[in-house]
């Protein structure tokens, strides 16, 4: 089962909405951010070819026999956060339309990583046609049947997996005006990295890459950075956040927060509780409003335990 669990902040009172969709368990908080959670099909994939036998020389396994290729249907989920400056036009059209534009790729879905890449530098093109001038950050992930992410990102908002013993996988880096590739960048094709408060494209924005945002480019570019990682056993988490969080905690703290907010002992064995797990987005947002972060949030927290499991069973029940 999917669980996803939406808060928004209005004039200081909450709302809380709560869906449920099937193939994996996801909590979600927002406040004033857009976000996109989203099937996209099942895809099939090449699984490494089996051995009929095989038998141990030593430390060497010597396979023997036909070998043959499997090919397994599995569900495609796409989780997005934009995080809108300047206006909501660009998050929201993102969030609107970007899944199409992944869909109409020819690389759909043989190569989700250059997809999603073309698909954000596409849907850029198409927004800045608009005429209108704000922008977003896109932090965006592809997950094949619970085993295998795909992350594309523009901005500083940020992916993390989260594993067993609370230590972290990082799928993206902070897209900052600061950063030395960043500042050469930016500097090589003309524009100015000045630092007003925090450094900033021509002095205005603080992020160097995003969607839209026409006045200031070439200097800000959509083109994001794409990671692929293979999910192992104790991979628990994914988590999506825009960066209203990771202004004050680090990954690892994140990563406890998640932990501490989703799972009990059981048995004497740490295990995922869904009566837990679906406050863990919600409990790292009021986290880091805690820590002093006084910027909106939008959070995603995927268990990564449950997802492509048919067989996953929920105590909970909305």
């Amino acid at each position: 089962m999917l669980y996803i669990e939406f808060m928004r902040d209005f004039d200081g009172f909450d709302c809380g909405l709560t869906k449920r969709l099937d193939d994996s368990h996801v909590a979600g908080c927002i406040c004033s951010i857009r976000y996109v959670i989203e099937d996209l099909d099942a895809v099939q994939v090449e699984v490494s070819p089996v051995a009929v036998g095989s038998h141990t020389e030593g430390s060497v396994e010597v396979t023997f026999g036909p070998r043959r290729s499997r090919r397994l249907t599995m569900p495609l989920t796409f989780f997005g956060v934009f995080d809108g400056h300047g206006g909501e036009k660009a998050a929201q059209y993102c969030a609107d339309w970007l899944t199409a534009y992944i869909r109409n790729e020819d690389s759909y879905p043989y190569d989700l990583g250059y997809a999603m890449k073309n698909a954000i530098t596409s849907i850029d093109d198409d927004f800045v046609g608009t005429g209108y001038p704000d922008g977003t950050t896109a932090c965006t992930v592809s997950l094949v049947g619970g085993r295998r992410i795909i992350c594309a990102n523009a901005g500083d908002s940020r992916a993390i997996v989260v594993r067993k013993d609370g230590s972290v996988v990082r799928l993206s880096r902070d897209h900052k005006p600061g950063m030395p590739d960043e500042t050469r960048r930016i500097s090589e094709l003309g524009g100015r990295v000045i630092y007003w408060g925090r450094w900033r494209v021509e002095g205005l924005l603080a992020v160097s890459r995003s969607i839209g945002d026409a006045s200031l480019k070439p200097y800000i570019t959509a083109e994001p950075e794409v990671c692929e990682y293979d999910v192992g056993k104790d991979d628990w988490f994914l988590v999506l956040s825009s960066d209203g969080v990771w202004d004050v905690m680090d990954n690892e703290e994140a990563a406890h927060v998640v932990i501490a907010s989703s799972c009990a002992m059981e048995n004497g064995k740490l295990k995922i509780d869904p009566n837990r797990f679906k406050w863990a987005a919600r409990n790292l947002t009021e986290h880091a409003r805690s820590c002093g972060s006084t910027d909106n949030f939008s959070v995603i927290v995927v268990d990564l335990k449950s997802c492509g499991n048919p067989k996953s069973q929920s105590r909970y029940e909305p």
